[in-house]
């Protein structure tokens, strides 16, 4: 979930309630009412933070990779806790808990697994689903699709083509449809009624994420919303239905209705709940725990996505907070990464790191208990390429012991950035081979604006330089040069300053081995910023 930062209002952060001991309730429910589920996200959320981005789908290409180690130790049942969109369906669908809580910061998540939850109940299989989160007629007759066809064969959707791939593509050749929409959203506006979501506030948020996927369609993906965005390779919606394992199986839950089914029961049994929560807070986390200890039950699998990075480094909030101002430059949150201190509720100083800890530590786990975590490569100047990324992949999603975690506080040693890459580098589960390439990895080192370039330059759009770059046993680079130079000197010059400042080791930990007479490619893209001169 990168760049999902925490911002808080300085009266929200100290507005904590404690969550009070569920008592002893024997196993888990195999069905929640409406109002008990209505109430048990009352129960478990937190005041909501406000984003700068837009989160509506993944943005981690790699989510399915984890599913070689799911599946080689056999990961079922218990209770599953993630954050997030809809990667969560999926990671449900292959470990098939026995109930589900999705816990993320932004409100605006919850209302969108309300609206999936919608969805879900008004289809029978991914086709449906499709139709009603798209807009687009399904099944209707060939006159009417004729109408709104944009090309190629006009036909109605086959049940007896099954490949998810014939799916989409029979989505993107017909456009969307206003009456469908404004029907659809009548539709979830009542479910969340149900659901006591009524606030003319969320209504009106409901609306804004239901029609950012009419007007995206497939195309919909994560948005930034900071300039810059270009530089960042964030999957669509369709290429993360599409997306494959490891072994090269397409699994997203759409992609076969079985595990749409498991899905779907869970939901119509209220058994996948959505809250608002902090990681570092003392509602959510404590609360899921409480809940899932009093059915006597473990929590299976906690997919937390790349949040610790927040966590371990400068928050939003914090940034926010010193800039005095209400805007957000990502510049800045990615050249001032301190660890983050907090105080609690009393008075003790404790980082969010620590509070964050402390959460994971309360939580009912056994020995089998595995986190999904995702690293995000290379996406500005102070992160680097995670060792076991696979190809130019901007993420890398691998599975993590958490009683090992919460039994291990040597991070407790280390410091903002120095402390996350602990975690993700230590520990890693090996039930897989990560495929091996001929070509060299090819690694996106962020962008440099043209406040970095003289201003003769600023008639530049976009350009890309390509650096090679050989690094010595240790770690550190040994020669670096550009195969092809660019027509612009200067940008070259900076392009091999800023690989020459980089060191592997430290980085990315004292296990990573470096491959010897391995040439790293590292891709370099200047965005003119300027007005060319006259």
């Amino acid at each position: 979930m990168l760049f999902a930062v925490q911002c808080y209002n300085p009266s929200d952060w100290s507005n904590k309630r404690t969550v009070k001991p569920y008592p002893r309730a024997g196993a888990l429910p195999d069905s929640l009412s409406t109002p008990a589920f209505s109430n048990l996200i009352r129960e478990l959320s937190e005041t909501g933070g406000s984003f700068h981005s837009t989160n509506f789908t993944s943005n981690e290409s790699s989510y399915l990779h984890p599913f070689a180690v799911l599946r080689e130790r056999h990961v079922s049942g218990g209770v599953y806790v993630g954050v997030g969109p809809e990667q969560n369906f999926t990671y449900i669908a292959e470990t098939r808990p026995h109930m589900a809580f999705v816990v993320d910061i932004r409100r605006d998540n919850m209302l969108l697994h309300l609206i999936y939850k919608s969805l879900f109940a008004q289809s029978s299989d991914s086709a449906e689903f499709l139709s009603r989160l798209l807009s687009k007629p399904l099944n209707r007759n060939l006159s009417y699709l004729a109408e709104i066809f944009k090309g190629g064969p006009v036909r109605p959707w086959s049940r007896s083509e099954s490949s998810v791939a014939t799916l989409i593509a029979y989505f993107d050749g017909i456009d969307p449809d206003v009456k469908l929409y404004e029907r659809n959203l009548r539709v979830i506006k009542s479910h969340l009624h149900s659901y006591g979501i009524d606030s003319m506030e969320d209504m009106k948020a409901v609306e804004r994420v239901y029609q950012a996927f009419f007007r995206s369609q497939l195309d919909i993906q994560y948005d930034l919303g900071t300039p810059g965005d270009a530089t960042f390779n964030f999957p669509s919606l369709r290429e993360l239905i599409l997306a494959e394992t490891i072994s090269g199986e397409q699994a997203n839950f759409l992609a076969d209705d079985s595990a749409f089914d498991v899905v779907k029961k869970l939901h119509g049994r209220n058994l996948i709940v959505p809250v608002v929560g902090d990681f570092a807070g003392e509602t959510a986390l404590r609360g899921i725990s409480d809940y899932v200890r009093s059915h006597d039950a473990t929590i299976s699998v906690f997919y937390v996505s790349n949040v610790e990075y927040y966590l371990t480094t400068t928050t939003y909030r914090e940034v926010q907070a010193s800039s005095g101002s209400d805007r957000f430059d990502i510049s800045q949150y990615f050249t001032n990464m301190p660890s983050t201190e907090a105080h609690d509720s009393n008075g003790s100083d404790r980082s969010t790191f620590t509070r964050y800890f402390d959460n994971v530590s309360s939580m009912p786990i056994d020995e089998s208990s595995l986190f999904i975590r995702s690293y995000a490569n290379n996406q500005s100047v102070n992160m680097m390429s995670h060792p076991r990324r696979i190809g130019d992949l901007p993420f890398t999603s691998f599975a993590q012991s958490i009683a090992r975690f919460t039994k291990d506080d040597s991070w407790r040693s280390l410091e903002g950035y120095d402390q996350y890459i602990r975690l993700v580098t230590d520990g890693i589960i090996d039930d897989y081979v990560v495929p091996s390439y001929e070509e060299p990895l090819i690694l996106h080192l962020g962008t440099a604006t043209s406040r970095a370039f003289p201003l003769e330059y600023g008639h530049l759009d976009e350009m890309e330089i390509a650096v090679n770059v050989l690094f010595d046993s240790n770690g550190i680079v040994d020669s670096i040069w550009t195969k092809t130079p660019s027509a612009h000197p200067a940008l070259d010059s900076i392009a091999l300053e800023s690989v020459g400042r980089f060191r592997l080791m430290p980085t990315m930990g004292t296990r990573l081995i470096v491959p010897q007479n391995t040439i790293f490619k590292y891709n370099f893209r200047f965005t003119s910023r300027v007005n060319s001169p006259d």
